[in-house]
């Protein structure tokens, strides 16, 4: 019995281990597609990302009733970083390698639009899944983000 218990754990575990590797990205797969956020959230958005050679665009429409003030808020915002693939974590984002890269596991950015998110915000996503309609990316290192807390993982969906 517990030679079949120890047996089905290490198979748990193997598949485990196997669906939290980081699997390699190719910057022609991000380019030129919306790829909008499809998890399920308490934030009334709608959130989706564009992808070009050197910049990703991070689009949120926003439409809520204001808390405070009671006034309906009904505006897009877009948030733009710079942006390069790696196939290991940084210990500084490296400007040098932005639009150089054509694949990584890693996806690396940093803000360049400092009007609604600090201007020191870095950004590091692992590649935990990637098809041609479907990208997991499970957040490794945030500095200033609001979004997202490392561990956790977002889902998108190309349109």
């Amino acid at each position: 019995m517990n030679k079949l218990l120890y047996s089905i754990l290490f198979i748990v575990f193997c598949l485990m281990s196997f669906r939290m590797n980081a699997q390699t990205l190719t910057r022609e797969l991000l380019k030129g597609n919306k790829w909008i956020y499809v998890n399920n959230s308490s934030v009334t958005s709608d959130y989706y990302r564009v992808y070009d050679d050197n910049y990703v665009y991070d689009s949120h429409h926003l439409h809520y009733t204001h808390p405070g003030r009671g006034t309906k808020i009904d505006t897009t915002i877009v948030i733009t970083y710079a942006y390069y693939l790696s196939d290991t974590i940084p210990d500084k984002f490296e400007y040098a390698k932005v639009g150089k890269i054509p694949k990584g596991k890693y996806i690396i950015k940093h803000n360049v639009s400092p009007k609604y998110v600090d201007a020191d915000d870095a950004t590091i996503h692992k590649v935990t899944k990637i098809t041609e309609n479907e990208m997991v990316l499970t957040h490794v290192k945030n500095t200033f983000e609001v979004i997202g807390m490392p561990g956790g993982s977002d889902i998108y969906r190309k349109e």
